[in-house]
């Protein structure tokens, strides 16, 4: 019986009920204390004007964040850092880190408080900075573990919303279900109603509450708007299935295998984009077979060797 019972729980049909389950009740509970934002942007028509209308020129930044600074990345999050500016020498690179943060945005004291004491974690503090930045500024955000094949798709720009969108697996638990990545958006001007919601939204969330609810409240936060704000849903729904690639994890998957560039190519042709993480990266390549010979070791520990100088590539930024 025991076993039966395990087979039940392991099961994918399981998984998913149980995820669906969860996702529905984190919904009510979003909406029962926050509503009143939601309510906001749907009864408010004129928060759905954006500088797109005005005919003003998209922004041409790109913004990123590593709290150490430049100088304290890791070889992973450098070599994906200056691949962004080597690709976009056309655009504004812009590195928020925790000394210039308060320079582009204002966040209500009790943010900054929290912040300060670890209540509100750097990881998440880089959610409340990107709808923060987006709102303000427009531009890209893109995590500074992202390893890009080349510049940002000018089509990417065609719209006044854009993410990373894969099509739908039915296996795939997160509240998400690949229809945005929260790691990557470009919104090409200023004032676009899904980051001025999100903003809201940090705000209201943070004024009340002492701990995260949920490590991937961003998600379900994403998920809230985009199933009660009309707009947000019908641009979201319009970025194209596989834009900016059919896997952003195979990369990651990989970093411990033999090198070859046909590997490399493989994904390339198939990604724009690679999501990546700075975790792990020594216990990563140790665990290699070869580690003389891994994907990292060529990716991220030899490139430095052949990269240009920093020197050069700041003044192409």
């Amino acid at each position: 019986m025991t076993s039966i019972k395990q087979k039940i729980v392991d099961s994918d049909a399981f998984q998913v009920i149980t995820a669906r389950y969860h996702q529905y009740n984190r919904r009510r509970q979003l909406k029962r204390q926050y509503g009143d934002v939601i309510e906001k942007y749907r009864r408010d028509q004129s928060l759905y004007q954006s500088a797109s209308q005005s005919g003003s020129q998209p922004s041409n930044k790109i913004w990123l964040c590593w709290w150490q600074g430049e100088t304290l990345m890791s070889p992973l999050v450098k070599e994906c850092y200056d691949r962004i500016r080597r690709f976009n020498p056309d655009k504004q690179v812009i590195l928020i880190t925790v000394d210039n943060m308060e320079q582009y945005v204002s966040f209500p004291s009790y943010i900054l408080e929290k912040f300060r004491k670890g209540i509100i974690s750097k990881t998440h503090m880089s959610d409340l900075l990107r709808a923060e930045l987006l709102a303000r500024y427009g531009g890209v955000w893109m995590d500074a573990t992202i390893y890009t094949f080349g510049p940002i798709p000018e089509r990417f720009y065609e719209k006044t919303l854009y993410t990373g969108r894969c099509a739908f697996n039915k296996k795939d638990y997160n509240v998400s279900r690949n229809r945005w990545t929260s790691y990557f958006w470009v919104s090409p001007w200023p004032g676009h109603i899904f980051f001025r919601f999100l903003s809201d939204f940090w705000r209201a969330y943070w004024k009340e509450q002492e701990t995260l609810i949920e490590y991937f409240l961003i998600d379900y936060v994403i998920d809230f708007g985009y199933h009660t704000i009309p707009l947000v849903k019908r641009e979201l729904d319009a970025v194209d299935i596989n834009g900016c690639g059919v896997d952003y994890w195979v990369l990651l998957r990989k970093l411990r295998d033999d090198y070859s560039p046909e590997l490399i190519e493989r994904i390339r042709q198939e990604n724009w984009m690679q999501k990546l993480s700075y975790k792990g990266e020594e216990f990563n390549q140790k665990k290699a077979p070869h580690p003389e010979r891994s994907v990292y070791k060529a990716l991220f520990l030899d490139v430095i060797q052949k990269t240009p100088s920093r020197e050069s590539v700041n003044q192409n930024a």
